[in-house]
């Protein structure tokens, strides 16, 4: 693209630098018009913002399933909140799945007919990783078994 359409490929970058500039100009020109929203209340926000997601969650595809899809995973971030779960790692996991998946499906082949977690075992960054993963699952239960080991002396 930059050997052959050199006039086109140039002409976009401009154009995008150009869109950067002037995104950044009315940016700084409407930030303090902006700002009132967050001093808009939660009877008012709260309506509009599930409409626009039900709307927009049914326009996708035009089916009512999106829908209750969208409400189910709405329900569980509500018992997340409830429960004092954090999201962020529920929602890094479902974005990272189809990239793990695909990961794990070129490990079975390249494992070819040894077991996988063999073929794990024999690679250093794969072992450093498994180790990794097994303290973070097994240090915060060490901790809060000690912690409430401390708490009961001291009781």
């Amino acid at each position: 693209m930059f050997t052959k359409n050199i006039t086109t490929t140039y002409t976009i970058i401009i154009g995008f630098i150009l869109a950067n500039i002037m995104m950044g100009l009315i940016g700084i020109v409407i930030c303090r018009q902006v700002v009132k929203i967050t001093k808009v209340s939660d009877a008012i926000l709260i309506p509009v913002i599930v409409v626009l997601s039900t709307i927009g969650s049914y326009s996708i595809n035009n089916r009512f399933s999106d829908v209750y899809l969208m409400l189910i995973f709405g329900l569980i971030g509500y018992l997340c909140r409830k429960l004092d779960l954090p999201t962020a790692p529920i929602i890094l996991g479902m974005l990272l799945e189809a990239t793990g998946e695909s990961g794990f499906k070129n490990a079975i082949l390249m494992s070819k007919e040894q077991p996988v977690i063999l073929y794990y075992l024999q690679r250093p960054a794969s072992l450093v990783l498994l180790v990794l993963i097994f303290l973070t699952v097994v240090v915060p239960i060490i901790s809060m078994a000690m912690k409430a080991v401390k708490s009961r002396k001291t009781a």
